[in-house]
């Protein structure tokens, strides 16, 4: 089995920051965390993800890193820099097509425009990363649980045995969010934490919570309204990340005024739907307004 399972022990964990090169959380708080020094139970190599990114503050240089880690994105030989790099860190971090990837644990440090507070997002089958996210939230009842649209992700966690991308939000790109920084460093070094005791402690009873989780893929993203080609509105002011959307709920307002209500999509009646991602500066170009979500409940086993 690929995936970590509740029982194994972790030998090496990778902490990414800089996949996108203005998300500044990350990338200080990754450059923090390698100037610790630590002894853990596990081997950690923290590195920065695209560094001519970086280097430029900008989110990519040509196309998106974070999107470049599909099987038939590593399978395409592609020549752009983000496409050269994926296929370094693929072979540093996976192979993404091993059973037994070098790395047992990606966290990929993100923070976003939108105001998503503290979310992690992994695979549906991601049985070890929904462990560490459960225990979060026995911390802090406001971190999210997001799981990634159940097929082939594209994200770089994917290419390890286990991997979640810790998301913060909302942060401008380039700058870094006193608050939220020191939010997401707790939630990083929680994780850490607990990967130890876990190690250290194998025949511990670990115990089933249920704990409410966001599955991606159930409904395509609410495109933005428009006028002859272009961009004639944006979110409504009063839509956030992990809003509910029921039937009537603003969800968009164009230029004019006029206000945009939420229709459940035809098959839909029976789901717990949310919004999230609101108003995503990097989400424009794909003409992503906001993505659609929904609640479920799961059982997870944590120490």
């Amino acid at each position: 089995m690929r995936w970590l399972g509740h029982n194994e022990r972790v030998n090496k964990v990778a902490v990414v920051g800089g996949t996108h090169g203005n998300e500044s959380t990350g990338l200080y708080l990754s450059r923090w965390l390698k100037r610790m020094k630590r002894e853990d139970s596990f081997e950690l190599v923290v590195l920065e993800g695209n560094p001519a990114a970086i280097k430029k503050n900008t989110r990519y240089t040509e196309e998106d890193l974070n999107r470049q880690f599909s099987f038939e994105k590593l399978d395409a030989n592609n020549t752009t820099y983000e496409g050269v790099r994926a296929r370094e860190l693929d072979q540093l971090l996976g192979p993404k097509r091993s059973e037994t990837p070098a790395f047992d644990l990606v966290i990929d440090l993100h923070n976003t425009t939108s105001p998503s507070g503290l979310a992690l997002m992994m695979h549906p089958d991601d049985r070890f990363s929904h462990e560490l996210g459960a225990h979060l939230t026995t911390i802090d009842t406001d971190v999210k649980i997001v799981n990634w649209a159940n097929k082939d992700p594209r994200v770089l966690p994917s290419i390890a045995r286990s991997g979640f991308t810790l998301e913060v939000g909302p942060v401008p790109w380039g700058v870094v969010d006193m608050g939220l920084f020191e939010s997401t460093k707790k939630a990083l070094l929680a994780c850490l934490d607990y990967i130890n005791r876990h190690n250290n402690n194998p025949s511990a009873e670990k115990c089933s919570h249920t704990v409410p989780v966001y599955q991606g893929g159930a409904v395509s993203p609410q495109a933005y309204p428009r006028l002859d080609g272009d961009i004639n509105g944006a979110a409504h002011s009063t839509l956030k990340d992990f809003s509910p959307l029921l039937p009537g709920t603003p969800v968009l307002q164009t230029f004019d005024g006029e206000v945009i209500e939420w229709t459940p999509p035809s098959d839909t009646e029976d789901k717990d739907l949310y919004a999230l991602f609101v108003n995503e500066a990097a989400y424009y170009e794909n003409d992503i307004a906001f993505a659609v979500v929904e609640k479920v409940l799961n059982s997870v086993f944590t120490l």
